[in-house]
């Protein structure tokens, strides 16, 4: 049975079961992707906090307008979802 799409004030939402769930784990490759993405993912959260530590430095503040936005927390819950996915904790620390 097709799921059906969710609405609530006329919005369509995707269903509650999402491709992630149906992603083969037990395939190495799968796998490997997954990890690849999730370090590329954790590397972009450190560069971020990077180049906001460097600009607040300098006091570059028109560019924290644009770090301060979402992009940062964007990224962020994508690892968390990687780290759902693959059933990982984050590691807290560890940033040079």
């Amino acid at each position: 049975m097709a799921a059906v799409p969710r609405t609530r004030r006329g919005i369509r939402y995707a269903p509650a079961v999402s491709d992630d769930d149906l992603l083969p784990l037990d395939d190495p490759e799968v796998y490997r992707a997954l990890g690849d993405m999730l370090i590329a993912i954790t590397e972009a959260e450190k560069l971020l906090g990077r180049v906001h530590t460097l600009a607040v430095g300098i006091g570059a503040y028109g560019m924290l307008e644009h770090l301060d936005s979402e992009l940062f927390w964007k990224v962020r819950a994508a690892g968390d979802h990687l780290r759902d996915i693959l059933d990982v904790e984050r590691v807290h620390g560890g940033y040079t």
